[in-house]
């Protein structure tokens, strides 16, 4: 979710939940980089003002203060993410383990049938012939972009649904 320090106020600021919540899932997924995380972060937060915040003349400036937040105080918790939620994994089995998880959103969070899913998943594979750690978690981080049900929202989490900007991001 969102935080920053006590006392700290943010001119313009909106309710960023959602992106909040992608950006947290973004540094728990092993393979991608920080600075990944800080584009895609910053990208949403961008969205969200073009669309459910058009009315807010000073959003960008405070999607651009919650970036450079992120950017500059971030790496702590990115780190403590990585550790967390990262496997070590060997190199010859990165691809089942990639398989397994991205398994579990289709079944879990699409409309796909057993046979559809195991298609999809044999094509997505096919696209990291070289069992890259970094390849598989940008393709895992897209899925569940796609599937934004399998990433929990803090929002809907207290009862209320945090406005998203709509579409694929």
């Amino acid at each position: 979710g969102c935080s920053k320090p006590a006392g700290i106020s943010v001119g313009g600021e909106e309710d960023f939940t959602y992106c909040c919540d992608r950006h947290d899932v973004c540094y728990s997924t092993c393979g991608i980089s920080k600075d990944y995380c800080e584009k895609d972060f910053k990208d949403c937060m961008s969205k969200l003002c073009k669309t459910a915040f058009a009315s807010n003349p000073k959003c960008e400036g405070a999607a651009t203060v919650y970036t450079m937040g992120t950017s500059i105080f971030g790496g702590g918790g990115f780190e403590d993410l990585q550790d967390t939620y990262c496997e070590c994994v060997r190199k010859d089995n990165v691809k089942d383990h990639y398989s397994k998880l991205l398994r579990k959103i289709y079944k879990n969070h699409s409309r796909k049938n057993e046979d559809e899913i195991v298609k999809i998943i044999s094509k997505l594979m096919s696209k990291v012939p070289d069992n890259s750690v970094k390849k598989f978690g940008h393709l895992f981080y897209k899925v569940l972009k796609k599937y934004d049900s399998a990433i929990g929202h803090e929002g809907a989490r207290r009862g209320k649904n945090p406005p998203t900007p709509g579409g694929e991001l």
